[in-house]
């Protein structure tokens, strides 16, 4: 598809960009909060299914003899007996991962496998690869709520035993990677083909973390040694090499966040992504937005989505005051070069839906139970934008004078309600995420999906209507109001000039009188 680019101002010349084609039978989630807890990584290998069908198997037939003999019990009963109904089963969250991992043939022998004070064996390695595929199941909210708060390292350093299988939150800067390649049987198996052991220097703490996980930011890949800041949720599992100077602490975690405090152009770090990250957001979490074909929101999008509206929830703005020009042709074109820009966001907003967040995970990390769809519509000013599949193609949709966009806010400033026909001018400070597509009746009129920048931002402001249309409006009325004295002037000119003119005649009149004094 293109996006053509016509500026109507005289004496300029048209820009013609190319803007990646939207296929019309793509399907699209609008803004949804439902998600699968996992993704298609996460199904499990053939002897996992087969270890649980019998499980079930063997549940299922201990459940229906345990009705059936209690049916017969219920037979067996005198008329006048009372009776009692067994209350409903009370369902608690799990203790722990190793609680999950034990329904996963991960059960206490192969965690207690682990031998501290020494690297990782092979028959060690194999569990680990276990765990790291089983890992995503452990839920991210689970692992919030097991965060060890009350035990240092230094408690895990003395007394390891105690401690394997428990969740700590690292932070501190990632030093080295080294990626490990699975055996040929291991990657069908599994569905993977590598981790990554990370080495952390953790922060306030003389240890050092060795960190076993999936995945890491895309800019560390290519790169051996480094010195980034990195947090992550992980469980620890021993003691490491006690033969090196410092034996390090080692953990296994899902992915390593990234929240850099330097620019890096080539990795799409600039002044915006350094301000979310010192706000908390990992910005590791654009690589999977980058990698997603999705034209909705996804999967893909969940985290990242939720995670950048509680940082704005939590910031004070203005965030920075340098925002990036707001260049619509550019978000449509190159936006995976612009995720993360903090640019002033304003328009008219058309339209104000609540979003009720109903996942329980979002709730108790991070509070969110709903947010406000904004769908407005940006200015486009003197250029109009012509989408079609060729340069010469006349039949695509074409924008004039602005172009459709839709911002989340956590809050509505006072005076903005929601509705379905709302027509109030605000303005944002807001964080662009992504170029959505979805069903609108004009570009189905094309066959199209309707492409739009999407933003997130805490709470938009209502712009005071001293507009352009007002000065109009006034001179308007100044000018008819001008147009009303002089036609009146002139009218009473005239009329007085009939006046003068009456006046003047009677005046000669009076001296055309005979004289009759001499008669006597």
């Amino acid at each position: 598809m293109i996006c053509k680019q016509v500026n109507q101002s005289p004496g300029r010349g048209n820009t013609v960009t190319r803007f990646r084609h939207l296929p019309a039978s793509t399907e699209y989630l609008v803004l949804s909060t439902q998600y699968f807890p996992c993704n298609r990584n996460c199904t499990g290998p053939p002897n996992f299914f087969s270890v649980l069908s019998k499980s079930l198997t063997r549940s299922i037939c201990l459940s229906v003899l345990l009705l059936l003999s209690q049916a017969g019990f219920a037979q067996d009963r005198l008329p006048w007996e009372r009776q009692t109904t067994s209350p409903d089963p009370v369902l608690r969250p799990p203790s722990g991962p190793l609680e999950i991992l034990d329904l996963f043939d991960i059960g206490p022998s192969q965690i207690e496998s682990f031998v501290g004070g020494q690297s990782l064996t092979p028959g060690e390695e194999d569990v680990l690869i276990k765990i790291l595929y089983h890992f995503p199941r452990l839920g991210l909210d689970n692992l919030h709520r097991w965060r060890r708060k009350d035990t240092g390292f230094d408690a895990l350093a003395a007394a390891p035993a105690e401690h394997r299988g428990q969740i700590y939150r690292l932070t501190g800067r990632a030093k080295h990677v080294e990626r490990k390649p699975l055996l040929l049987e291991q990657q069908e198996l599994l569905q993977f083909g590598h981790y990554f052991l990370v080495s952390v220097e953790l922060d306030q703490s003389p240890y050092q973390a060795l960190v076993a996980c999936r995945k890491i930011p895309q800019a560390w890949a290519s790169e051996e040694r480094l010195d980034e800041p990195t947090a992550a949720d992980a469980m620890f599992l021993k003691i490491g090499d006690a033969a090196s100077a410092g034996p390090p602490l080692v953990f296994v975690a899902g992915t390593l966040g990234w929240y850099p405090n330097q620019s890096n152009a080539r990795h799409h770090i600039d002044p915006s992504q350094l301000v979310l990250a010192k706000l908390g957001m990992d910005v590791s979490l654009w690589d999977e937005i980058r990698d997603s074909k999705e034209h909705g929101l996804g999967t893909a999008d969940r985290e990242a989505f939720y995670q950048l509206l509680n940082t704005l929830a939590k910031s004070n703005p203005p965030l920075t005051t340098h925002h990036a020009p707001l260049n619509v042709v550019a978000l449509l074109e190159e936006a995976a070069d612009h995720f993360g820009d903090i640019v002033s966001v304003e328009g008219v907003a058309r339209r104000v839906m609540r979003i009720e967040v109903n996942d329980r995970d979002i709730h108790s990390r991070f509070g969110i139970d709903h947010y406000f769809e904004i769908d407005l519509f940006l200015p486009l000013g003197e250029a109009s934008l012509h989408f079609a599949k060729t340069a010469k193609d006349q039949q695509g949709p074409t924008y004039r004078n602005n172009f459709p966009a839709t911002l989340i806010a956590s809050e509505l400033p006072v005076g903005l309600k929601e509705g379905e026909n709302v027509h109030e001018l605000i303005r944002a400070e807001g964080i662009f995420f992504k170029t959505w597509a979805y069903r609108s009746p004009f570009a189905s009129q094309f066959n199209q999906l309707q492409p739009a920048p999407l933003f997130i931002t805490r709470r938009p402001q209502i712009v005071a209507r001293q507009s352009t249309a007002n000065w109009v409006t006034s001179g308007l009325v100044l000018l008819a109001l001008g147009i009303a004295l002089v036609v009146a002037g002139t009218i009473a000119w005239f009329y007085r000039r009939d006046d003068w003119a009456a006046r003047k005649r009677l005046r000669n009149q009076a001296a055309m009188r005979p004289d009759f004094s001499g008669l006597k």
